[in-house]
């Protein structure tokens, strides 16, 4: 018995956006039809007819032809011999090229501090798709990332939406300057010979982050104008300093984000010791 015993789409039972703009390709199968003519409709329009061989027989359908369709509807396409068009045979796809709408649920674009928790809101999608997150948010380190929501509809179509989360540093690093600050005074009991003058007071600081010290004392530091300090307890050494009363003298911490915090040193003094003579002088008259 002749007979078209199937009609196969090349894309599928439904037309999407990955096919969009391509012919597509529409393969009849026939029994006992050889040397016979096929054509096919679609939306009213009819194909040209082709010549079935070896019981099959392929019709191409055009990009313009695809292009005058609606989406979201569904077209069926009916394979006709053309000798007896009492043989036939259909099959139905749906055109669909559009893809879901995605919303991003609050802000697109946030900035957070670093350091600070983050809870993503996520996005919906207009035709109820699940919606994918891929992407992340370490809040431990500045920088700008980007999260990338996704959903793809029934027909295979993907829409898409962004969020974009910056991390910044706008706080200042935050220590505490610790004893020995307060007076300096070094008291010479040793023998003249043995005298040793240390002019160079330390102090320690403990930080939260690290960063780089400076001093509006002249000198600066032992170790140079500025010096590096870590997280923790710091043991900092001034530079050699003349005798005298030191106020208003302050330490600036700047961090990695340029963001500084200045302390004040209490005030302090290096005393120029006093030699007190107590016994073995003796007095010559001149």
């Amino acid at each position: 018995m002749a007979s078209i015993t199937d009609v196969s789409l090349n894309w599928g039972l439904y037309y999407n956006l990955d096919n969009s703009g391509s012919d597509g390709i529409v393969t009849i199968t026939t029994t006992n039809l050889d040397g016979s003519n096929v054509f096919i409709t679609l939306d009213g329009n009819s194909s040209g007819s082709v010549a079935i061989s070896n019981n099959s027989a392929n019709i191409t359908i055009d990009d313009a032809s695809f292009s005058a369709l609606s989406s979201g509807t569904s077209y069926t396409i009916n394979a006709t011999i053309v000798e007896d068009t009492d043989i036939s045979n259909s099959e139905t796809f749906t055109y669909d090229i559009i893809a879901p709408v995605l919303t991003v649920t609050g802000d697109a674009s946030i900035t957070i501090e670093k350091g600070a928790t983050y809870n993503d809101q996520g996005a919906t999608s207009d035709g109820g798709e699940t919606v994918t997150t891929s992407g992340s948010v370490d809040t431990n380190t500045v920088g700008t990332y980007t999260l990338t929501y996704s959903a793809t509809d029934a027909a295979g179509n993907t829409g898409t939406a962004t969020r974009t989360v910056n991390v910044v540093d706008t706080t200042a690093p935050d220590y505490d300057v610790t004893e020995p600050i307060g007076t300096f005074v070094f008291n010479i009991t040793t023998p003249i010979a043995n005298r040793i003058i240390d002019k160079r007071p330390t102090l320690v600081i403990n930080t939260d982050e690290a960063g780089t010290l400076r001093t509006n004392i002249a000198t600066g530091f032992n170790s140079g104008a500025s010096l590096s300090v870590t997280v923790g307890d710091n043991t900092i050494e001034l530079a050699e300093l003349q005798y005298g009363t030191y106020s208003g003298k302050t330490l600036t911490l700047t961090d990695s984000a340029n963001n500084s915090k200045t302390v004040t040193i209490p005030t302090f003094e290096i005393l120029e010791p006093e030699l007190t003579v107590t016994s073995g002088v003796r007095l010559k008259r001149i």
